[in-house]
């Protein structure tokens, strides 16, 4: 299968496992434009990525609640919702983060979503961490922070909270080196 995302292609291929009654395959996604893929959350930036997927048939063939794992890479983006940067100084929802590249795993299942091992890069800024989204779209998470100069490095960590409309972060102990 091929198609059409954000500007950008999925593609891959599916069979039918008629032992476990689901289809299952492999998926690849290449330049989704996320501000279009995922409005207010990403303002910018192009999706890579690739993984798969299975899709369980329950009574009378139809679909349930479909699986997903997998990696991406985001890059020259955006992050809608959340300054990264003035977390040094404050709390709270709003502003945005510019970002090199944002890495990570995905993995969904019965309408959850996890993202692990999360790496982003946006100059002197570093963050790494893991973000939940239950089925009522509500997020839980813990974001660290790294953000260093030549003669200043600050760590320290978010944590994240609201919805997924409206993330909310609000920040732990800092350290200054």
């Amino acid at each position: 299968f091929e198609g059409s995302v954000g500007g950008g292609t999925i593609s891959g291929s599916a069979r039918l496992n008629v032992g476990e009654r689901a289809f299952e395959g492999d998926v690849t996604a290449n330049h989704i434009d996320m501000a279009q893929a995922m409005r207010g959350v990403f303002e910018s930036g192009a999706l890579d990525g690739s993984g798969t997927f299975g899709l369980p048939l329950g009574a009378a063939g139809k679909a349930s609640s479909p699986r997903l794992a997998g990696n991406f890479a985001v890059r020259r983006g955006i992050l809608g919702g959340i300054d990264m940067g003035s977390m040094l100084k404050d709390t709270g929802r709003g502003g945005s983060t510019n970002f090199a590249s944002l890495e990570g795993e995905v993995a969904m299942a019965d309408g959850e979503v996890q993202l692990r091992q999360l790496r982003l890069g946006a100059g002197a800024l570093s963050a790494r961490g893991n973000v939940d989204m239950a089925k009522d779209r509500s997020l839980h998470g813990r974001i660290e922070l790294d953000i260093g100069t030549a003669t200043v490095r600050r760590r320290g960590a978010l944590e994240l909270s609201g919805s997924f409309a409206e993330p909310y972060a609000q920040n732990a102990v800092w350290t200054r080196r």
